[in-house]
């Protein structure tokens, strides 16, 4: 009698359909790579597939059928089927996939798995056929078996014990800081911006949230931290528009970002506005401009930008998202608002610790604020907003007296008061810190230009 040798657990569809998924929407490799590698595929010519596509994404190309297929020898996938009809294949798997990617990777997973586990049941078996010593083998096996548990509930956790941990605690090589380069903000924060930490900057409309996050972004990437910045209101064209102004913010003739944007910038300094162009893109800069995004969406595009960025020796360091309140939120919570942006919150927490960067959230505080005499915000116009603040290592509440002036009945008239309180509130921006787990809860005064989309320190250009 002829026993068929058993096959090993294998989902060769849930296969197809996450590699036909990232061939149709290269953003979705962010995703699948981050739970699983090619090793986990079965099928050896699908892991190929897995490493080459990831291969064309971090490079800042495409993977499709047309650029996959360069990649590979001229090789028969199956009977009269060549590589380019089977990749044709997988995306038509893919288009099939629709909301279930999280079920199919854990089927991938959950077989990879089972087919460690059986090899780790053989290898005992040979063990025990070599001779081995029972508590040599026994104890080999439940090491590996921690392995592949982790590795299955926990994928890319760093665990340690207290050893292992403190030569990274111990080496200031190994903290991932990045500076702003707003020197009392960087006080405040203990050196910058620090990776596995969740900073909110709140405000209301007109405070300057966009000025300062985009000004933070273009600062922090030229000391050398990557950054990743996603903008779900504004446009790329705008948004670059905001760097080139504040980068020409602090010479003899800067131009407002309105006029780059208008293309209205007079002859004589569309030179100065292309020669800062050149040099923003050479700092480790990305913009993700796309409208409703999900937290998932922003990860899955960050770990992108992480190994674009270290293709030239770069991290990660920063993921700026703007807003909170646009990121699309999930059925769970929908209709309660406070659940919405406090799950976001979380999520964005979350995804710090996961990449290793510091994530920082623009939010927009609540109307109670303009009902007050005094403007300045206070937490707990962050609290009604969402339980935001439990999950933040740093608030920061943004105040520019000046807006407020310039919409009062007495600057409308020009009372000589309103003139004067306009003299004195012009370019100053206050970050008031709510909260702040590395340092005091304090008062930071910041200059800011919102026609130049520029930020800097209060005493001068410290660039």
């Amino acid at each position: 009698m002829n026993v068929q040798p058993r096959q090993p657990p294998h989902n060769i569809e849930a296969e197809q359909a996450l590699l036909g998924a990232i061939l149709l929407r290269n953003d979705l490799y962010g995703t699948i790579s981050a739970a699983l590698s090619p090793d986990d595929f079965f099928e050896p010519l699908h892991g190929h597939i897995l490493y080459q596509a990831g291969q064309l994404i971090t490079s800042g190309r495409s993977a499709t059928p047309v650029t996959l297929k360069d990649a590979f020898p001229d090789i028969e996938v199956g009977q009269n089927v060549n590589l380019p009809q089977y990749l044709a294949r997988l995306m038509a798997a893919g288009a099939c996939l629709r909301i279930e990617i999280d079920t199919f990777i854990s089927r991938v997973r959950d077989m990879a798995s089972m087919r460690r586990m059986i090899e780790l049941g053989e290898s005992l078996a040979r063990a025990s056929d070599d001779g081995v010593q029972p508590e040599k083998a026994i104890s080999e096996a439940w090491a590996r078996i921690d392995e592949i548990r982790d590795g299955a509930r926990h994928h890319g956790r760093r665990r340690g014990s207290i050893a292992d941990l403190a030569p990274a605690l111990l080496d200031p090589d190994t903290a991932q800081v990045v500076p702003t380069g707003l020197a009392d903000l960087d006080r405040a924060l203990a050196g910058g911006l620090r990776s596995g930490r969740l900073y909110i900057l709140a405000g209301r409309p007109g405070m300057g949230k966009t000025v300062l996050g985009v000004s933070v972004a273009r600062r922090a990437a030229r000391r050398g931290g990557g950054v990743s910045i996603f903008s779900l209101e504004i446009d790329e064209r705008e948004i670059l528009a905001r760097l080139s102004a504040d980068e020409l913010s602090h010479t003899d003739r800067p131009v407002s970002y309105a006029d780059i944007v208008a293309d209205k910038v007079q002859d004589a300094d569309k030179g100065r506005v292309t020669e800062a162009i050149a040099r923003l893109s050479k700092l480790p800069l990305r913009i993700d401009a796309n409208g409703g995004l999900s937290m998932p969406e922003i990860e899955a595009s960050a770990r992108i930008d992480r190994e674009i960025f270290a293709k030239i020796n770069k991290r990660l360091g920063v993921v700026i998202v703007d807003y909170l309140g646009l990121v699309k939120v999930a059925d769970r919570y929908r209709g309660n608002k406070v659940h919405e942006l406090g799950e976001i919150a979380l999520a964005g927490k979350t995804m710090a610790k996961r990449l290793d960067c510091a994530v920082v959230m623009l939010a927009q505080l609540n109307r109670s604020v303009e009902s007050r005499d005094d403007k300045r915000p206070t937490m707990s116009d962050l609290r009604d907003s969402g339980n935001i603040e439990e999950h933040a290592d740093f608030v920061g509440l943004l105040y520019r007296p000046l807006y407020y002036i310039q919409n009062s009945a007495g600057w409308r008239d020009q009372t000589p008061e309103a003139v004067e309180q306009a003299e004195h509130a012009a370019n100053k921006l206050e970050l008031i810190v709510g909260k702040n787990r590395l340092g005091p809860t304090n008062l930071i005064r910041l200059w800011c230009d919102p026609a130049l989309s520029a930020v800097d320190n209060f005493s001068g250009y410290g660039r």
